[in-house]
């Protein structure tokens, strides 16, 4: 199978503290997201995020939210911290792959 969809981002001008409120509003209804541990910041249309995530699908969910927010660029300043989900847990004696069951 072959994708041919070809998909640019194209910016829309915004001023930058509407564009955070809109990115902050993307993080608070994103299901996939924690928003209380992210910092975002907006300059001339660039967004950062800063602080700490769980996972690293959250962190490109919280990423997809900033685009989605109307940021003309992402810098992802994210860290990702393992919790304990379920019968599994985080070793990070072993890599960051390892799961301990």
């Amino acid at each position: 199978m072959v994708n041919n969809i070809d998909y640019e981002h194209t910016w829309v001008w915004k001023p930058d503290w509407e564009i955070r409120s809109d990115i902050k509003g993307e993080l608070f209804w994103s299901p996939f997201v924690d928003k209380d541990d992210i910092n975002v910041t907006v300059i001339n249309g660039v967004a950062t995020l800063a602080g700490s995530v769980s996972t690293y699908s959250e962190r490109q969910s919280a990423e997809d939210n900033a685009y989605e927010g109307g940021a003309k660029d992402v810098l992802n300043n994210l860290s990702v911290t393992y919790k304990n989900y379920g019968p599994y847990y985080y070793n990070g004696a072993y890599g960051p792959h390892s799961y301990v069951r």
